[in-house]
């Protein structure tokens, strides 16, 4: 409750569990109970608010059938999917390992963002 109340919730990260998701797995997303972890984190951000969102997760996630599902409960939660991507973590990492990577904004906040080079309104 004091996290509600300090109106410093910036930025929340959330890797959510892969399995469900992946492709090397047997693909049940939110058919299973750790697939629904994520539709959880959703509705905890719906109450915490912060400005944005961090989101990691196989590279599969965008291609599978619930993704566009847990994009809509995070829309219902106040944010937009600002920007997203798959990255090859590898320079980070000791192994090679590509990771889907997202940021959502709350809707009630506009302004510049710049990654890069790239520059988007968010």
């Amino acid at each position: 409750m004091r996290a509600l109340n300090s109106g410093q919730n910036l930025l929340t990260s959330i890797s959510f569990p892969c399995q469900p998701f992946s492709q090397g797995g047997r693909k049940n997303g939110l058919d299973t109970k750790e697939g629904k972890a994520i539709i959880e984190a959703a509705a905890m951000m719906r109450l915490l608010q912060p400005v944005a969102i961090a989101l990691e997760n196989v590279p599969g996630f965008r291609k599978h059938q619930h993704a566009s599902i847990i994009v809509r409960f995070f829309r219902w939660a106040g944010f937009d999917l600002r920007w997203e991507q798959i990255h090859e973590l590898g320079a980070l990492s000791a192994g090679l390992r590509e990771r889907w990577l997202a940021v959502l904004v709350r809707h009630d906040l506009q302004s510049q963002c710049k990654i890069g080079s790239f520059s988007f309104q968010c």
